[in-house]
């Protein structure tokens, strides 16, 4: 039997599932096994380095944590070929939705911080879990055809999906290096403009 996961658990915001908003957007909200999804209730996504649950042939786990990503708890490890396209997910919501920010309850304060000033919002765990699985994982044909269809019907893309280079671009090492050659340059950098086309972000 199959229900509605929402990637990014409702929990960690208050459980809003009103149409327009995180708990009804479809890049966010993805069928599931309803065994599996309430097996892995509100834990968030992680490498897991000792397993307490397994699904059929290993697809996906549950356990502690490999603390070496900055992490210690519980956590859900999907399957291999799932990893890139809920890592997009989560970059997707932090720029979608401004109130992500504040998705910190019942344990989102491994993924929000509160504070946009540094990852855009973003803990270092985060970071790092989700560029390495948005590598590991890049968008298939199935992704990208998903992208066109929801587009159709709400009106906005996941960038992350088109674009795939964007989230090392803000996140990762190309980030890193643009910061270190425009130390010292007076330029300052507006930024590229948004079209109404591919959305805003919401409040």
């Amino acid at each position: 039997k199959y229900n509605r996961e929402h990637s990014i658990p409702k929990s960690w915001w208050g459980g809003t599932t009103s149409a327009g908003t995180q708990g009804a957007d479809p890049f966010i909200v993805v069928p599931a096994d309803k065994y599996i999804n309430n097996k892995r209730d509100n834990y968030p996504y992680g490498k897991v380095s000792k397993v307490t649950f397994s699904s059929q042939d290993g697809y996906s786990k549950i356990g502690t944590a490999d603390e070496s990503y900055g992490y210690s708890g519980i956590v859900f490890e999907p399957n291999d070929e799932v990893k890139g396209d809920l890592a997009r997910a989560v970059f997707y919501s932090i720029v979608k939705y401004k109130s992500s920010l504040n998705w910190t309850l019942n344990g989102g304060s491994a993924y929000y911080t509160g504070d946009e000033t540094k990852n855009f919002g973003l803990t270092d765990y985060a970071v790092r879990l989700f560029t390495e699985w948005n590598e590991l994982d890049p968008p298939d044909e199935w992704e990208k055809n998903l992208n066109e269809a929801l587009y159709k019907i709400q009106g906005n893309k996941n960038p992350f999906i088109d674009h795939p280079e964007y989230v090392n671009i803000i996140w990762g090492s190309d980030s890193e290096e643009e910061d270190s050659e425009e130390e010292g340059s007076e330029e300052e950098y507006s930024g590229e403009e948004y079209s109404e086309e591919e959305g805003s972000r919401e409040e």
